[in-house]
């Protein structure tokens, strides 16, 4: 028998301790699903699924929801892309912030539908989409941030610390005078700032930031839950052996932890095809963030659960 290992959700399990923390925060945390014609509306459909058994008091999605802007062109992924974040949006506030494969395409028209499309979407009751802004209420304090064009496509062909650095120190509201009585979290869909020294020096009073992009670094079959550590195989940039972290939970500085998202989808359709039967051999991936209180927890613990996405009913 062959086992098709994209038909499995791991769902990983974060508990976090933090002091600032009243009552448990749960968050599920979504990123990379590239919809596009790879992506059956049956992923989605369990997605939805998943969330509303799990109950969370919050829902991230992390970036490249979408493969390409041409997608929201299409009716059908319009329709499931849209269907997906409105399903979110009925379980719990629901926070995205907008990756590389969302909006940056070499087509200006498509750009800018995009850019008006994912304006619209900000009318959905309980929806918040987040571009170099933040959200808060009583119990936490959200920033997303929106990696620019630039940062992605340069002259340098690789993403672009520098820049980013020179644009977030302008924006002083995203990272001083945070509030000190709520936990505090940063949402990139990159992680490849945290190669940066100087934009770590500007998170530090952030508790806990969270990104996608590396797709868990291509492990297959699973292999990344054996192997420890941050580091994954390849980078989205073909680097092989990436020094930035590609997976799992990692401590900054002492204060703030990274947490990177693995992703739903590893193949994208805009990959090359030959590539895309490969998708098979990677579990799509989901991260539950617990804050805590309970100093059991301290520093973090970590479970894992697989679910076989096509034998439930949903």
């Amino acid at each position: 028998m062959i086992i098709n290992f994209s038909d499995y959700l791991q769902t990983n399990y974060y508990k976090i301790y933090n002091n600032k923390v009243k009552e448990d925060i749960k968050i599920a945390s979504i990123s990379d699903l590239h919809i596009s014609r790879l992506i059956l509306q049956n992923k989605t459909k369990y997605l939805s699924y998943k969330l509303e058994r799990e109950q969370p008091n919050y829902i991230f999605f992390l970036g490249d929801i979408i493969d390409s802007p041409k997608e929201l062109k299409n009716e059908e992924k319009e329709k499931q892309t849209r269907t997906l974040i409105e399903s979110a949006s009925l379980i719990a506030p629901t926070i995205m912030i907008l990756g590389n494969h969302d909006f940056v395409s070499n087509n200006k028209r498509l750009s800018t539908y995009a850019k008006r499309y994912w304006k619209e979407l900000t009318y959905i009751n309980n929806f918040y989409l987040l571009n170099n802004s933040y959200y808060k209420d009583n119990n936490i304090f959200i920033m997303g941030y929106k990696q620019t064009k630039n940062y992605y496509l340069n002259e340098k062909r690789k993403e672009d610390t520098i820049l980013l650095y020179n644009q977030l120190v302008k924006k002083e509201e995203l990272y001083k005078n945070l509030p000190t009585a709520k936990p505090k979290i940063g949402l990139f869909h990159s992680p490849e700032y945290t190669n940066n020294e100087k934009i770590i020096e500007l998170l530090k009073d952030y508790d806990l930031l969270i990104s996608g992009h590396y797709h868990g670094g291509c492990f297959p079959f699973g292999l990344g839950n054996i192997i420890r550590g941050n580091k994954g195989i390849i980078s989205p940039k073909k680097t092989l052996f990436p020094n930035t972290p590609a997976r799992g939970i990692k401590n900054l500085n002492g204060n703030t932890n990274l947490i990177v998202n693995s992703g739903i989808t590893t193949i994208q359709d805009s990959a090359p095809k030959y590539m895309h039967p490969f998708n098979n051999l990677f579990y799509q991936e989901m991260d539950i963030i617990t804050l805590t209180n309970d100093k059991e927890a301290f520093p973090y613990q970590i479970t894992r659960e697989k679910t076989y996405t096509k034998r439930k009913k949903y």
